[in-house]
């Protein structure tokens, strides 16, 4: 039997170490109180307080043996500890609980712990384009459309990660790079003493791939300097762990990380045990700093990540003062709208700096890999290919391989490994069944270079690299040869946007990788608006992780886009600090404005609207006992239309939003509603495009076209089968035959396959 360290008596009188007790109630659900570990029984407070007598005993009588256990109890709580940090360091709670689910026993895909922290501090959503940021989370490989690659599952990236087996010093070849995420790993593993270079033959993916790790560098660059460039203990990085104590009985673990530090302004995420784990992110500002102690407020903005169904979060306000002696961080929060608590945090900053990626030893080339030569190395000591290569040209590939090397990639639907023996034999090892792009295989004419088609501009150089005032004067000029066009709101007919400030689609796709897209689809990015205004409240916004205020109508106070109120985390080479998104759904040309139809009530005729303020035919409403296909509407003529008095709310998929009913003034025919605002105040910025605009039921009026789904029954869908030579006809006569072209059209179940 082991020494007790600062033992614990449960009020059943059973007596535990506190370090197994807090591993105990840590293993417990979230829903479920303190029970004893022996019989069962509930605890009285969520931790027991400390056995003095006991402790004080052995700590005389078993002096050594105590302050060993001690020493061994401190390194294991250490190592809990970092275990436990590491995932709330992560920027990305997705990409924490996708590196969760990995190292889970149900996958068993990740055990390594090198591994498992390089996932951690790369997360795989800041690799990929803003629309793939929710999707390239899930256990299968997606799809970057614009740039015509494949990203890889991120089981897979740890399978081949794992069998590579990188040490510290060793170099690396990560042919048909991507995204260069899995370049960048690889340097985590190898070290700064290691080489890492990824190679692609298309100059789009390559400078796709250049400014996804010059966005990293450029992060942890500027970290790293705001933490050298403050005496304090408040810079960025630093994490503060303790308690929240509510009305001085219930007891809280809550943590605190400063993301960011720019003057007298703080970023900060909340964690809280409570309600399920919840993440927050909050602003605030430094009100005073002295030798001593720094005094600063925090404002919570929106929720990151939740666990909890309880809908009814409201922004905390936080006043804490950090004590610069002693690194103790206290303070007091409360609720904007709910005062009847007093709530105080005790935190104390730990002395575990954060990790810092390594990404100097990366460099990315535009290369064929079957033209060895510079930049490439004479050889390897790891290779990773991210597409099928034909059996025929791995002797090629094999030439790159150092002596003891290793190879990963996938051939003829299996995942192999190539090593490489003391003689220069090539042995290979089938791991896995899988499914890969094929490998773009040059043919033997004598230009081995990959030579870009006419949409595609090739890769600048260092010797083709040009000014920045040349790049300015290329763009006015190619500006100044298109005609000038003006878009329009759909809402008031103001002009909103012109051409001329447009940023280019081009450039867009080269620099993140597709066309921007907000909630109602793809979107303009212009250097300027017009006939608009600005929106007080800021927010985070997923597109180019940038902070945020929502752009109105300068007339009708309808939400149309967004601005960026300072520059981006996320960008290359230009600024897009003020730049504007609206998506082209709210805007359009004079022309389209006046090639439109009306929408009018089924039952009367009254025009009410018109089918260029159609915005999308993607709700459903309740009308009795029946779910039926709705349009959301920019505008309803107000002279044509009655509004009830009665508020209501409903439950759509960005959030909960209050309406009112709308009915036809002349024949009194409810047709729709009209969104007011939101609910929840968390909700806000997912629900602020719909403030203010209207929704019609199709049913109920004329002129609104809609995309029905075409349904097969099971028999139809077997008859084409077997038609089609992909199933055998069994059991299939004449009776059973009908008419294959006889396809319902049921909206009812569109979606639903």
């Amino acid at each position: 039997m082991e020494l007790l360290y600062s033992p614990r008596t449960a009020a059943c009188g059973h007596t535990f170490c506190e370090h197994c007790l807090r591993q105990w109630l840590d293993n417990l659900s979230d829903d479920s109180t303190g029970t004893c570990p022996v019989d069962r029984k509930s605890l009285t407070a969520p931790m027991p307080e400390v056995n003095i007598m006991l402790q004080e005993l052995l700590r005389l009588g078993f002096r050594d043996q105590y302050l060993e256990r001690a020493a061994a109890v401190r390194s294991l709580q250490q190592q809990s500890l970092r275990r436990e940090l590491r995932y709330v360091f992560c920027r990305s709670p997705l990409n924490a609980t996708m590196v969760k689910i990995l190292c889970s026993d149900e996958h068993g895909y990740l055990s390594d712990e090198a591994i498992i922290d390089a996932m951690l501090l790369l997360p795989r959503g800041e690799a990929v384009p803003p629309s793939l940021r929710e999707e390239c989370y899930e256990l299968r490989p997606c799809r970057v459309e614009a740039l015509g690659f494949n990203v890889s599952a991120p089981n897979m990236y740890s399978y081949c990660l794992g069998k590579l087996d990188l040490q510290s010093g060793m170099s690396l070849l990560d042919i048909g790079t991507g995204c260069g995420l899995f370049c960048m790993l690889g340097a985590q593993l190898t070290g700064p003493s290691g080489i890492c270079h990824g190679i692609d033959i298309k100059p789009k993916i390559i400078a796709f791939a250049q400014r996804n790790l010059a966005i990293q560098r450029r992060r942890h660059t500027l970290a790293s300097h705001q933490r050298h460039a403050y005496s304090d203990p408040l810079v960025p990085g630093a994490m503060f762990v303790g308690t929240c104590s509510e009305d001085g009985s219930m007891r809280y673990p809550s943590k605190l990380i400063i993301d960011s530090r720019e003057g007298r302004t703080v970023e900060a995420r909340l964690y809280w045990q409570t309600f399920g784990r919840t993440l927050t992110y909050a602003v605030g500002t430094i009100q005073d700093i002295t030798d001593t102690e720094v005094q600063f407020e925090l404002q919570e903005q929106q929720i990151l990540f939740t666990r909890s169904e309880f809908v009814g979060w409201f922004p905390c306000h936080y006043t804490l003062t950090l004590n610069r002696l002693t690194d103790q961080l206290s303070g007091a929060w409360s609720m904007c709208e709910y005062h009847s608590c007093t709530t105080t945090l005790e935190m104390e900053r730990l002395t575990m700096p954060p990790p810092e990626p390594c990404l100097d030893n990366v460099d990315l080339f535009l290369c064929n890999c079957f033209a060895p030569g510079p930049p490439l190395l004479e050889g390897y000591d790891r290779i990773h290919c991210g597409a099928a290569c034909p059996p025929e040209h791995l002797p090629r590939l094999a030439t790159l391989l150092n002596i003891n090397g290793v190879m990963v990639l996938p051939m003829n639907s299996n995942l192999v490994k190539v090593t490489k023996d003391p003689n220069g034999d090539i042995h290979t090892s089938e791991l896995i069944a899988v499914r890969y792009g094929e490998l773009e295989v040059p043919s033997d004419s004598p230009s081995d270079a990959y030579t870009p088609t006419d949409t595609e501009e090739p890769a600048e150089t260092p010797e083709t690299q040009s000014t920045s005032e040349d790049k300015e004067r290329r763009k006015k000029q190619k500006c100044d040869e298109l005609p000038l066009s003006l878009y329009l709101s759909k809402c008031c007919g103001l002009v909103v946007l012109q051409s001329s400030d447009l940023v280019c689609e081009t450039d867009l796709v080269n620099t993140i990788g597709e066309v921007p897209e907000l909630q109602d689809g793809p979107a303009y990015m212009s250097r300027q608006a017009h006939n608009t205004v600005d929106e007080d409240y800021q927010y985070l916004c997923p597109v180019l992780d940038g902070t945020v205020c929502n752009v109105l109508c300068s007339q009708c106070h309808l939400p149309l886009g967004i601005r960026y109120m300072g520059e981006p985390r996320e960008r290359h080479c230009e600024s897009y600090a003020g730049n504007v998104l609206i998506p082209k759904l709210y805007v359009s040309t004079e022309e389209a404005a006046a090639a439109t139809e009306p929408v009018q009530c089924d039952q009367c005729q009254t025009p009410l609207t018109s089918t260029h303020q159609v915005l999308n035919t993607k709700l459903r409403w309740l009308v009795g006992e029946q779910r039926e296909r709705a349009a959301c509407v920019n505008w309803v003529d107000p002279r044509m239309v009655s509004v009830d008095c009665e508020h209501q709310q409903v439950k759509l998929p960005q959030g909960s939003l209050n309406y009112v009913t709308v009915f036809c003034k002349k024949c009194e025919t409810e047709v729709g509603w009209k969104f007011l605002s939101h609910v929840n105040p968390y909700e806000r910025n997912k629900t602020a495009f719909y403030t203010g605009r209207y929704g019609l039921i199709v049913s109920r009026v004329t002129g609104i076209q809609v995309e029905r789904a075409l349904t097969l029954s099971l028999t139809q869908l077997m008859q084409h089968l077997a038609l089609a030579g992909l199933l055998q006809s069994r059991g299939l006569d004449d009776t059973d035959t009908t008419d294959l072209l006889d396809m319902t059209e049921d909206p009812e179940r569109e979606g639903e396959g």
